[in-house]
C-alpha cells in the first residue's frame, strides 16, 4: 500500500496540524495506492476509526474537514457528467452521497502547504539504502557541494541551514516578458472564491484571454476584476464556463465620476433672516422682508445672490 506515500507525507504535513489530524492523515496515505495516491472502498472509513482509535466515521469526517481548513484537502470531490464539482445547496463541494462513497486522495507537494524536508528526512542515506551512499563531494570551485552522480537531490551550502536548500535561482523576467503577467494571471483565477476557482489546467487555458481583455479593457488583476467576474446569478452549474464566458465578454471598467464639493456656505451678514441666528448655519432662510412680509434672498449673503455675484 501506500507506505512510502506515508513518509513522504510525514515529512510534509504542517506543522500547525494536531496529532489526530496527523494521525488521519497519516493513516489515509498508509491505505492510498502509491501510483494513484487514492483510497476508498466501503470499508476504508472503518479501517480508519479502526487504526485511529477515534469514535465513529463521524469523528474522521470531522478530522478531515479540519484538515483541508490546514489546505491538505484529502477529500476527492463529486463531479458531474461536464467535469464539474457537485455543489450542495449550501454552496460547498459534494464529497459522498448515497451510492457514492466517500474516496481520499493525498495531495501533491504544490496542492497543500508543506514544510522543509531536513536532510535526514529526504535525502538521507539511512532512509533509503538503496540509493546507495549520497555523500557529497566537495566542489573544486568551494562554498557549495556537489551531489553524487545521478542523486537528484538539490545542492548544500556547507553555511546554509539543513533545512534550507540552496536551489539555482531563476534569472528575472527581461523588461516586457509577459511570463510573469500569465503566471499572475493563472494565480489570480486559481485564487477566485468558491466555486469559480478553477484548477491548474484550466487557469492556463482563460489566462491568456483574461490578460488580453483586462488590458483592452482597463481592468487590472484586483479585488474589482474578482467581483466582477464572479457576480452572482442565479441557477448557474457550470461555472467554469460562465467564467470564460464572462472573461471574453468583459465590459470596459467604468471609473465613476466623483462628486462635486458643495459649495462653502457664505459667511452670515446679521440682518436677514429677522435676526435668527439658525441662518448662520442655514442659507436657504436668508431672506429680507418687505412692510407686506413678501421675502426675497439676501443680496448679501444668499447663497444663490453670492454664486450670482461670483
Amino acid at each position: 500500500m501506500g507506505y512510502e506515500l506515508r513518509r513522504w507525507l510525514a515529512d510534509r504535513l504542517p506543522e500547525d496540524c494536531t496529532s489526530g489530524e496527523r494521525l488521519v492523515a497519516l493513516e489515509v496515505a498508509d491505505l492510498a495506492n502509491e501510483r494513484t495516491r487514492i483510497a476508498y472502498g466501503n470499508q476504508m472509513l472503518d479501517v480508519l476509526v479502526h487504526r485511529t482509535g477515534l469514535a465513529s466515521r463521524k469523528q474522521i469526517g470531522k478530522v478531515l474537514a479540519k484538515l483541508a481548513v490546514r489546505g491538505v484537502e484529502l477529500r476527492v470531490p463529486v463531479r458531474d457528467a461536464d467535469g464539474e464539482i457537485v455543489l450542495t445547496k449550501a454552496g460547498r463541494p459534494l464529497f459522498a452521497y448515497e451510492g457514492r462513497k466517500l474516496t481520499l486522495r493525498v495531495p501533491t507537494g504544490g496542492e497543500m502547504p508543506t514544510r522543509e524536508v531536513p536532510l535526514w528526512g529526504e535525502h538521507s542515506s539511512e532512509r533509503y539504502p538503496h540509493r546507495g551512499s549520497t555523500e557529497a563531494e566537495r566542489s573544486p570551485c568551494g562554498g557549495q557541494e556537489v551531489p553524487p552522480q545521478g542523486d537528484p537531490s538539490p545542492q548544500y551550502s556547507s553555511k546554509t541551514s539543513l533545512l534550507k536548500p540552496v536551489r539555482p535561482e531563476q534569472p528575472p523576467a527581461a523588461p516586457g516578458d509577459e511570463h510573469g503577467e500569465l503566471a499572475d494571471a493563472i494565480a489570480f483565477l486559481e485564487a477566485l472564491p468558491a466555486p469559480w476557482g478553477v484548477g491548474p489546467k484550466t487557469a492556463v487555458k482563460l489566462a491568456p484571454d483574461l490578460l488580453a481583455m483586462a488590458r483592452r479593457q482597463g481592468w487590472q488583476l484586483d479585488n474589482d476584476l474578482a467581483a466582477r467576474l464572479t457576480e452572482y446569478a442565479p441557477n448557474i452549474r457550470h461555472h467554469s464556463a460562465i467564467l470564460h464566458i464572462r472573461i471574453v465578454d468583459l465590459p470596459r471598467r467604468t471609473t465613476p465620476t466623483p462628486a462635486a464639493a458643495p459649495a462653502a456656505l457664505p459667511v452670515w451678514c446679521g440682518d436677514c433672516a429677522d435676526g435668527n441666528p439658525a441662518a448662520a448655519k442655514t442659507g436657504h432662510i436668508r431672506q429680507i422682508y418687505d412692510d407686506a412680509g413678501n421675502g426675497r434672498p439676501c443680496p448679501k449673503c444668499h447663497p444663490s445672490q453670492t454664486r450670482t455675484a461670483a
